[in-house]
């Protein structure tokens, strides 16, 4: 990809990079992944009697199994309340479904002629993943129809999975990674419009139009947008290191859950920090009683569209209220929250699902802040006892159950 650079500041490194290649990115990624790419990978055929689908993954996986799940269940179309009922989707977490789901939990009625035929995507881009293996493995036994979303065509989860959807990630050097996660949520999300078409909720001719939208989207994220986004952010980070605020919260409801807990993935990734997620109800039950509010940068996803934006702003007045550092990733504009509030208000797509493929940017640019400031390694590259694992076997051999 042309025009990359290590981003506008003086904290450059692979992960502001990465942040600054995220339209380029899916200029990249959607040549390939289109609707006819997708039909070459699972045909229509295959997917007509779908009547249940699970999205899983580990890590940055499930955020994106998370974050797409919506493009599966509610397809937004253009009836008077914006969506359709799609097909059932969940996004559970690997161990859960590949342990556990069986026995009481049949996907099927005893009634063959009703049975549902379960969809199972499980996605690693490394591909070597054993718990997700395990899951596509699991799907196969109980006769669902199991597709990987992978990097790797080699890899233990293509040879799982009956069905493979290849992801072509741009080359990344080591660092918490934006690229990727990108990269599997607009292939799940081009994927799940292509399961709508399957099954009848959508037509091809609607099912490209919200593909463009997500393309127009993406495009709106311009090197003058992310420029000021991390400006926005650098004083934040060097604040907060100065200060040595190494514990941080993050909010977000339904898919913008995902943004949150993505976020968090990338702080502790880049320079060892502590982190919560929790969604807005939830925060306001519990974390609000920790200690020293005032040394918690708390992070909220609160847009517009988001059926619960009026608690996602109680939560925002009592994070301020408390004297917390508060940072706002939204749509709307910053007279909407306190003043003492950092709004960062971002691109509106056409459709409210679409929101999770951008608007993580605000916090993976505090993420490269900390990293260079706290002069960390990724992964904590330099540490002696975490490179015990340096091969990540803990989750690339782990012993595979297959119920």
């Amino acid at each position: 990809m042309g025009g990359s650079k290590m981003g506008t500041g003086k904290y450059s490194c692979e992960l502001m990079r990465q942040v600054h290649e995220v339209k380029r990115t899916i200029d990249y990624v959607s040549r390939k992944l289109t609707l006819d790419y997708m039909e070459s990978c699972v045909p229509a055929k295959e997917l007509s009697k779908v009547r249940d689908c699970i999205l899983t993954g580990c890590g940055d996986s499930l955020c994106s199994a998370i974050a797409s799940r919506p493009v599966f269940e509610n397809i937004a179309t253009d009836s008077s309340t914006g969506m359709m009922p799609g097909i059932p989707t969940r996004a559970m977490r690997c161990i859960e479904f590949s342990r556990f789901y069986d026995g009481y939990h049949r996907f099927w009625p005893t009634d063959e002629k009703d049975a549902i035929c379960p969809l199972v995507c499980g996605v690693s881009v490394s591909g070597r993943v054993q718990r997700v293996v395990e899951a596509l493995l699991h799907a196969n036994n109980i006769g669902g129809i199991s597709v990987a979303i992978t990097g790797n065509p080699e890899g233990a989860l293509a040879k799982a999975a009956k069905y493979s959807v290849l992801v072509d990630v741009p080359p990344c050097q080591t660092a918490p990674c934006v690229t990727s996660y990108q990269a599997t949520m607009f292939a799940l999300m081009v994927f799940g419009l292509h399961v709508s078409v399957a099954t009848g909720k959508l037509t091809r001719v609607q099912a490209q139009a919200q593909i463009d939208a997500m393309l127009d989207f993406a495009a709106q994220y311009t090197d003058e947008l992310i420029d000021r986004v991390e400006q926005q952010m650098t004083p934040l980070a060097e604040q907060w290191s100065a200060e040595k605020l190494e514990y941080m919260e993050f909010i977000g409801d339904d898919a913008d859950y995902a943004t949150a807990f993505f976020g968090s993935a990338k702080m502790v990734e880049a320079f060892g920090a502590q982190v919560c997620v929790d969604d807005s109800e939830g925060w306001a039950h519990v974390s609000v009683f920790r200690r020293e509010p005032r040394r918690i940068p708390t992070f909220f996803v609160a847009n517009s569209t988001c059926a619960s934006i009026s608690r996602l702003k109680e939560s925002i007045q009592t994070s301020v209220a408390m004297q917390r550092p508060t940072v706002v990733m939204t749509d709307l504009p910053k007279e909407e929250f306190p003043e003492e509030a950092v709004a960062v208000t971002l691109p509106k797509p056409k459709l409210a699902w679409m929101n999770p493929l951008m608007e993580y940017l605000p916090m993976a640019c505090v993420a490269a802040c900390m990293q260079v400031l706290e002069n960390e390694t990724p992964y904590r590259g330099a540490s002696a006892v975490h490179n015990l694992d340096a091969a990540a076997d803990r989750f690339a051999k782990s012993k595979l159950v297959v119920l």
